[in-house]
């Protein structure tokens, strides 16, 4: 089977040293054109809005320190924000470990132990399930749970430094 892009590969590969950076650069051409529809919230996002909210999650991430020397689990579902979050993730070199939500709280510490976490990244809505595996084992309890949705976004008067 071989599937087709309606989208044509202009300017790619590209001189960008990340395929976040890479990825950005090659869609602002399609500015105002839909890039995201969320299927639970069904907020929209254009390709122009990409670069600002990425960036927004990125400054957070970065914020926290968060960098090439960790790895990262992630506890969410198919939402517009992981997938930003990802793409900010990857700009900063985090290994990002992807964590079915479906998983049982064994499996989940199956995770956590297995791929050496140090973070975790969750939807609100998957809380429980985490702190229950953290509550399993005394190392897992010491694991920062960062909710997702506060990496988006600023506070009043807050910017993100130019690069």
């Amino acid at each position: 089977m071989s599937t087709e892009a309606d989208v044509p590969l202009i300017n790619f590969p590209s001189s960008e040293n990340s395929f976040t950076r890479a990825f950005l650069e090659f869609v602002k051409n399609y500015e105002a054109t839909l890039a995201f529809i969320d299927p639970v919230t069904e907020e929209k996002l254009s390709f122009w809005d990409l670069e600002k909210t990425v960036s927004q999650i990125r400054y957070h991430l970065d914020k926290m320190e968060l960098s090439k020397s960790n790895i990262v689990a992630t506890l969410c579902g198919n939402s517009i924000d992981f997938i930003l979050m990802c793409l900010a993730a990857i700009d900063l070199g985090i290994a990002i470990v992807p964590i079915n939500p479906a998983s049982t709280v064994y499996e989940i510490e199956k995770y956590l132990v297995s791929c050496e976490i140090d973070h975790v990244i969750i939807e609100k809505t998957y809380e429980d399930k985490m702190k229950k595996a953290q509550g399993r084992q005394e190392k897992f309890s010491k694991i920062p749970i960062i909710v997702l949705s506060d990496l988006r976004g600023l506070q009043e008067g807050e910017r993100i430094p130019t690069k």
